[in-house]
């Protein structure tokens, strides 16, 4: 006897639903990922996952002194890995291939939820946008063509041909500056030295003329990247540092946590992201000590606003013909007006300039600083630029290299009264 066999009818529209499904599939399989994050300038410091991001979870492992952070998903994990190189100097460098973003939801001009894919032709025309980070610029609205771009593995430390040793003070006492070079390579002190913004530059182009500072259209990139890599904002929180109250302060101020100042401390992680425990140092990306207070390059602040330059070595303490943003959020004081509730500002015309805005008013229920390590590890700080009449420096991510406070962190911007250097020691 044969066997007796169920048949179901299925309806022309669960047929039509399953045809689609099945093409799309097909169709995707080799298509990049599409991966979101929204909920973002919210009091929340967890955000939602979306496209191919929904339903992944960061999990953080131990191995050993590391707290190392491995995806649910391994695609979504590889993702976020550079490529690294030793170039024929001996810098370590990280190799980033170039990313597209859309800004998917805003409100009151601040963004709420973003996706990021690796680019391709026709990316636009989905809406998305290659980074500027990406794009070879020959001027302030031209460029030729999109390249991938390489970052320096680790902060930069100044060596001494002459002498053969790492440079410590201030190199415009160096016995001969032309002999001074810049270095990106482990188990090497990274505070030692204290550089002009034109002497830095000399030094830097000097080691190598392919070499420039940090800009500010890799800053935007790699906070986008984070954002959607964490899904959160209080990266503190998520490593579990813990912050104590300075007993000698009676304003509500934190203490900080001391960091290492070698280089090259996180490198016995296995994943690209983590904090090592001992040197207090984060790894995001590969990026050692990732957020350790850096200068950028290619912006300024003055009393008329927000200037930025796409074109590489733009001198901010003189060139003239940057762009200025519109803009016009940010705080105007430097005093503990506001708490760190932050939020991304974006220019609508050059989406690709973003600044941290933290202008949530404090109240007697939340006093300053009060909420630093529950909300957002984060802050916008600007000082009164209309007293001093200049062009004021961006700091970004932090404010020492050698201290981490519950301010610090991702979002952390900090507007200089002056252009001053190009590294500073322990300080920057």
């Amino acid at each position: 006897m044969a066997d007796k066999k169920s048949v179901v009818f299925l309806e022309e529209t669960e047929i039509d639903r399953r045809i689609h499904d099945a093409v799309a599939k097909v169709q995707n399989k080799d298509k990049p990922k599409i991966y979101g994050v929204s909920g973002m300038g919210s009091e929340n410091p967890q955000w939602a996952r979306t496209y191919d991001a929904a339903g992944i979870t960061l999990n953080i492992v131990q191995n050993g002194r590391y707290k190392e952070c491995v995806a649910s998903d391994e695609a979504f994990q590889e993702f976020f890995r550079p490529k690294k190189y030793i170039d024929e100097h001996g810098n370590h460098f990280l190799t980033f291939t170039p990313k597209s973003y859309r800004i998917d939801r805003t409100s009151a001009g601040e963004i709420t939820a973003l996706s990021i894919k690796e680019y391709e032709d026709g990316d636009e025309q989905k809406g998305f946008k290659v980074y500027d980070f990406f794009k070879n610029w020959i001027t302030e609205n031209e460029y030729s063509g999109i390249v991938s771009r390489d970052v320096a593995q680790y902060l930069s430390s100044c060596y001494d041909k002459l002498n053969e040793s790492t440079y410590s003070g201030d190199v415009s006492n160096a016995d001969d500056i032309s002999e001074l070079i810049v270095r990106s390579v482990p188990n090497e002190s990274f505070n030692e030295s204290y550089a002009s913004w034109g002497e830095g530059t000399q030094v830097i182009k000097q080691t190598d003329q392919r070499y420039t500072k940090l800009s500010w259209m890799f800053l935007a990139f790699f906070r986008d990247m984070c954002c959607v890599y964490f899904a959160r904002s209080d990266i503190h929180n998520f490593f579990g540092l813990e912050f104590e109250e300075n007993p000698d302060d009676g304003a509500g101020r934190w203490s900080s946590i001391e960091q290492s100042n070698l280089t090259g401390e996180t490198d016995g992680m296995t994943s690209h992201t983590g904090f090592d425990t001992e040197s207090n140092h984060y790894r995001i990306f590969d990026l050692d000590h990732a957020l350790a207070g850096v200068t950028v390059d290619g912006c300024y602040m003055t009393a008329e606003g927000f200037y930025f330059s796409r074109l590489p070595d733009f001198d901010i303490s003189a060139d003239d013909g940057a762009k200025i943003s519109s803009i016009t959020s940010m705080p105007t004081s430097y005093e503990g007006e506001y708490d760190i509730i932050t939020k991304i500002a974006y220019d609508q015309a050059n989406p690709d300039i973003r600044l941290a805005v933290a202008q949530r008013k404090v109240t007697a229920d939340y006093p300053e600083a009060s909420l630093q390590n529950i909300y957002y590890s984060c802050i916008n700080k600007l000082y009164k630029i209309e007293e001093y009449g200049q062009r004021s420096q961006l700091y970004a991510l932090a404010y020492y290299t050698t201290e981490q406070y519950p301010d610090s962190g991702l979002f952390f911007s900090f507007w200089c009264g002056d252009v001053y250097g190009a590294w500073y020691g322990g300080d920057f």
